[in-house]
């Protein structure tokens, strides 16, 4: 992994806990109320990226570190670092462990890398220009809502190997999409961060955890109201308008939206198109792929289309 340098828009989050975050100017988000931390007081803390001389990270050496907090990369060469090794550096006092985690550029040496991507014509679409003074480092749109799915998961995986928290990298990254940046392509770009960092700090073991505004406590461990697009693993964490749990997340099913399965479509359009995984009622001109993509009122296939 290329080691990096961080400026000062990097920002520590202790899960379950409401960080207070610093607002670019004008902004049209609030800034959250300020709660006790859940972290301790500390009088020194570790930040460690790797090992000397370019090396992967010792966890010997670490463990026998007397800083009251560290910060660390949550790799051990190629390989995620194991729940037997963060609890190594927690030792008997439980000292604090946080994770680093980049929010604002996708880097291909992550879990969630995918090979395709590599390939201009297989990157999706949260994913912008590789960052020249760090190879294998991607700026992404961090607002669309895929890689906020990758980064919340993400997030869960370094919970259950038993990291306190993360050290958020890249928050900073409005400033290359917002207005006068090279990219300017993203009005709301600050706004967008403030809210993606406010969603990840807020955490949840059970519903008890989540307020009376976001009472659902989804898969991935987040207070949720069940809108559409909110992360799911089956419906009843999702409700009001959009009560099922689709591939996109909680979705109400409806014409066009994305199905893996009729299980994913309302009643009003219970038809799941294999020619474009959509919603349908099998109308003419839906598309379709043969006679059971279609409905009672256009039963027949031809030429990809429903007659």
């Amino acid at each position: 992994m290329p080691s990096r340098v961080f400026g000062p828009l990097s920002l520590a989050l202790a899960l379950s806990v409401t960080t207070p975050v610093v607002c670019p100017a004008q902004s049209a988000v609030a800034a959250p109320a300020r709660v006790p931390s859940r972290l301790p007081a500390v009088s020194s803390w570790g930040y460690v990226l790797q090992g000397h001389d370019g090396r992967p990270l010792d966890v010997d050496a670490l463990a026998a570190s007397k800083a009251g907090l560290l910060v660390v990369e949550p790799s051990v060469g190629d390989r995620p670092m194991s729940a037997e090794e963060v609890a190594r550096l927690r030792g008997a006092a439980s000292r604090p462990v946080l994770a680093y985690l980049s929010i604002g550029e996708a880097e291909s040496y992550r879990p969630y890398w995918r090979a395709e991507w590599t390939r201009e014509a297989g990157r999706p679409t949260f994913l912008g220009p590789e960052n020249p003074d760090w190879k294998g480092n991607f700026k992404v749109r961090y607002w669309q809502p895929e890689w906020q799915a990758i980064i919340h998961a993400r997030l869960a995986e370094l919970v259950a190997t038993g990291f306190d928290g993360v050290y958020l990298d890249i928050i900073d990254a409005y400033e290359f999409w917002g207005p006068g940046g090279p990219k300017s392509e993203r009005k709301s770009a600050a706004d967008d961060m403030i809210a993606f960092v406010l969603a990840l700090g807020d955490a949840c073991e059970d519903p008890s955890d989540c307020a009376a505004n976001a009472p659902i406590c989804s898969t991935l461990g987040l207070c949720q109201n069940g809108d559409a697009g909110d992360d799911c693993a089956v419906d009843i964490e999702c409700a009001g308008d959009a009560p099922r749990c689709g591939p996109d997340g909680c979705q109400a099913g409806v014409e066009g939206d994305l199905c893996f399965g009729p299980e994913d479509c309302a009643p009003m359009t219970p038809i799941c198109t294999r020619a474009g995984l959509e919603c349908q009622n099998g109308d003419e001109g839906d598309l379709c792929v043969d006679a059971s993509d279609c409905g009672p009122t256009a039963p027949t296939c031809e030429a990809g289309q429903c007659l």
